[in-house]
């Protein structure tokens, strides 16, 4: 199992590498993005260091993210070394904010569930803008981060590895995500319906076409993330994903000195 978290997480990393900024220091990787101050953009994670570097690498990780002005995180996985680093973030003041479950694909063709109400295309990177407004309604992310989002996405675009979908429904666009393919290795990333049509198969339609054209590319491996317990992870658990390990984002919360 450490193997395979070990691929997703390198996959993962090299999608981060399109879509922001990466600082290499050695023992972990520094992802960063500052027009999009969320952790999950700005992150150390890929954490190898022994323990005797652990609270070193923890002080120059919060020195970093300070001088760029966003909060310090570390996303763990599996594979992060120490084994108890997530222990020493505890007692630097670092705290737990989000868990997300790896999911993988465990069939040979898609649980294919037809909602002819509703039509998935694929779109390039001239439709990124409709593409774009419709994640950010799906993920209620503000307005004003709509220009950094469209350049983040426009890069990924440019990957040949890289497949945009658009969910239509009467005409009008409902749905959005993204399949990201790199060494035989792929994920379905940022699955999105506006709020108005969510629990009415948009989500359903798009995961289908992803799955289906993925095993068509011949890729081993196929995967997404969901938020542990959320409703996304059950119904990716319908779909025919099973969670094979989970990932976790701790943030800096340093206490108010008296």
């Amino acid at each position: 199992m450490e193997d395979l978290s070990g691929q997703i997480e390198e996959h993962m990393h090299s999608f981060h590498r399109l879509a922001g900024y990466v600082k290499d220091i050695g023992c972990a990787l520094l992802f960063s993005n500052q027009r999009l101050p969320s952790a999950a953009y700005n992150h150390a994670t890929r954490v190898r260091a022994a323990e005797s570097e652990a609270d070193k690498l923890i002080a120059d990780v919060i020195r970093y993210y300070q001088s760029i002005g966003v909060k310090a995180c570390f996303m763990l996985y599996p594979t992060t070394r120490p084994t108890a680093f997530a222990d020493v973030l505890l007692k630097a003041e670092f705290e737990l904010i989000d868990e997300e479950d790896a999911m993988l694909f465990m069939r040979k063709t898609a649980i294919v569930r037809r909602r002819p109400n509703v039509q998935v295309t694929e779109i390039d990177g001239r439709q990124l803008d409709v593409w774009t407004k419709v994640l950010m309604r799906g993920y209620g992310l503000p307005e004003g981060f709509r220009g950094v989002v469209q350049e983040m996405f426009t890069r990924v675009s440019r990957y040949d590895g890289s497949r945009f979908y658009q969910a239509y429904c009467q005409d009008k666009p409902v749905g959005s995500c993204l399949l990201y393919s790199f060494d035989d290795i792929a994920t379905i990333y940022t699955v999105a319906t506006v709020p108005e049509q969510t629990k009415k198969g948009v989500a359903t339609s798009l995961i289908n076409r992803a799955v289906t054209d993925s095993l068509k590319a011949g890729c081993n491996v196929l995967y997404l993330l969901a938020g542990k317990g959320s409703d996304a992870e059950r119904l990716y658990g319908k779909l025919g994903f099973e969670g094979v390990f989970s990932r976790k984002l701790y943030e800096f919360h340093p206490k108010k000195q008296k």
